[in-house]
Order: structure tokens, then sequence, then C-alpha cells
């Protein structure tokens, strides 16, 4: 029953069911005993995926769905499924460290297959799309891998923030996963031009369609013109808890807040807004190319810093310098290193003052 119940904890995370009722439940007590598993193969993706997140705490949503998740993930999207499955239920520790290879291997390739389609979407948006006037990205390639087209369309709708339809090409047949905003209603804006397609399926929020590949600039203009909210509309809106003060936050404000926990679908981590905050010390780039920058902020002479890590904003560090004024909307962390432990701010988003 035990191992049942971290399994199903693995699901529902993994498959962003709304952490509600008996849900948050099934996930708050499955996480205790999967992290408590004996399964090798278990074993294996826990441990990885807390020591490569540097959580030293209890196993969170936060590992299942961004570690565990996508390394089962990936299998099912680039080869076989099977293999996740025979990993989850190896009993020989060899067995599984083969196994957890070739999910390791096939994540990794996922990543380098998403990294360079979304590369080749954006170089694409840049030279083919009018911000101004365009209401909907539709676009389609042979080369694209159909196993990552809806996690690219995701990263796509993030930067550019419009509806995204991304299609691969085979033998005159297009398939394809689409994204959308807040605002317009998906599934409903595919129904009414649903002639254009072989099928189609999906919710307010993500679809999915096929058609034949010379009708993809037909799909595009109907789109495009079907979309009543305006192109100026198309700005993303961030909901955040509370303003806090920066004197506020200890590990006692944590503790509380982790009584809410576990975070997830429709039960949101708090999300916090700090205004004015001063950089102080030097920013430092982070990761491989320098994606992500972290730099300490204060809300005042006199009183503490924080450490807060923007990921993926490396390329504000000519911005982000000391001195800088900057508001900050961002979770609490707790970071541990070298048996050090530190409260952060994780950067969901900044605005530069001026």
């Amino acid at each position: 029953m035990c191992e049942s119940l971290g399994l199903a904890a693995l699901g529902t995370i993994a498959d962003m069911v709304p952490l509600l009722q008996e849900n948050r439940i099934l996930a708050k007590f499955g996480l205790r005993e999967l992290e408590r598993s004996k399964r090798p193969g278990i074993e294996k993706l826990v441990d990885i995926t807390r020591q490569r997140s540097g959580n030293d705490g209890a196993l969170s949503t936060e590992d299942v769905g961004f570690g565990i998740g996508p390394r089962i993930n990936a299998v099912g999207r680039l080869s076989d499924p099977g293999y996740a499955l025979e990993l989850l239920m190896a009993e020989d520790k060899a067995k599984a460290e083969e196994l957890f290879g070739v999910l390791e291997k096939e994540n990794n390739k996922r990543r380098k297959i998403g990294a360079d389609i979304f590369e080749d979407v954006c170089r694409r948006i840049e030279n083919e799309h009018d911000p101004e006037t365009g209401k909907m990205i539709v676009m389609g390639d042979p080369s694209w891998h159909p196993g990552v087209l809806g996690i690219v369309a995701s990263r796509v709708v993030e930067k550019y923030y419009r509806p995204v339809f991304l299609f691969t090409i085979e033998d005159g047949i297009a398939r394809g996963s689409a994204r959308s905003i807040k605002g317009v209603h998906l599934f409903n804006t595919l129904r009414r031009c649903e002639e254009l397609f072989d099928r189609f399926g999906g919710h307010e929020m993500a679809a999915g369609g096929t058609l034949r590949a010379d009708r993809i600039e037909e799909l595009s203009c109907a789109l495009n013109d079907l979309i009543e909210l305006d192109p100026a509309e198309m700005i993303p809106e961030i909901e955040y808890d509370c303003c806090l003060e920066l004197k506020d936050i200890n590990e006692s404000f944590l503790a509380e807040i982790s009584q809410l926990e576990p975070f997830g679908s429709e039960n949101s981590e708090p999300l916090f807004a700090t205004m004015q905050l001063e950089v102080v010390g030097s920013p430092k780039l982070m990761g491989k190319d320098g994606r992500h920058i972290s730099f300490h902020v204060r809300q005042r002479k006199g009183e503490p810093a924080y450490r807060a890590v923007a990921f993926n904003m490396g390329h504000l560090g000519r911005e982000i310098t000391r001195g800088t004024s900057i508001s900050l909307l961002y979770h609490l962390r707790i970071n541990v290193w070298r048996g050090t432990r530190n409260i952060e701010l994780r950067v969901n988003d900044l605005h530069l003052e001026s």
C-alpha cells in the first residue's frame, strides 16, 4: 500500500493534477513514501534529483515535477516508455543503474532537441512575425521532432506571449501541438475552423491537431482572423500574493509557508513582491553561457542583504549592477552550501527602475 501511495503521488504531481482536496493528501503523504522507497530504480531517481537540485530537505513537488517527471517522460516522447516502467519496477540495483542511464540519455537528448527547435522557432518569429499585427504564431517544419513540440510551444508562449501552434510534417501531413494565453480559448477557436483539420482536440489552454501540410498557411490566416483579442492586449499579467518587507523574512516565516505544501497545480506556492530594492555587491553570471544571474539586494541601508537568483535572465547582466534600483517578484528558498543554510529569493520576474 505504501509503495502504491508513492507511485500515486508521482503520477499526480508529474501529470499536473490539481493539488486540492484528496489529491493534496495523496501528494503530501505519497511524497514521504516515494522518498522512503527501497526499490533501486526509484531510489536512484530520488537521489539524483535531490543531488542536482541541492535539496537536502524532504522530497518536494518541485523535485518530482522538474527532476523525476521529465526523465520518465523523455523515453515516452523519444523512444519506448517501457524503459521507465522497468526502472520503477526494478529490483536489481545493477539493472536499475542501466535503465536510469537510458532515461538520462533520452532526457538529455530531449533537452537538446527541444533547445534546437526553440532556437529555430525564435529565429523564424523574429524574421517573419509582426508582433503589432500577428495574433497567433503558426509554423511547421519536417525536421521538428513531434515528441517535444508541446514543450517548445510552451516556451515560445512564455517568451512572446502569443498563442502558438507548431507542426511537424511527414508525407504531406502536419501533426502539431498548440498552447494558448489568457483570453484565447484554444479549443473553441479551433472548433470555429474545424473544416481545415483531419482531427483535433484539447481544451482552453492546450490542444493538438492533424491536417494536410499545405493548409498550414490557411490555418494561420484563419486563426489570426478568428482571435478577437487585440495584439496590444496580449500582455502577460502576473498575480502575486502580497508585498513583503525583507526584514520580515526568516526561517520561522518559511516554516509557516511550508504548512501550505505540497504546492502544485491550483495550489501555487506563494509569490511575493518587494519594490525598490538596491542591488549591493557585484552580480554574477551563472550556468552555461551565463544564462542565469545572481545578485544581492537590500531594502534599506543597514538592513541585511539577501541573495537573489534569476534563472534565464543572464541577458540583463549589463543592466543589473551595483546600486541599481530593482523590484522583484519571487519565491523563497533555503539554499544549503557546505553545511550553511541561507534564505534566498528565487526570482520569478523583475523590473528595473528608471
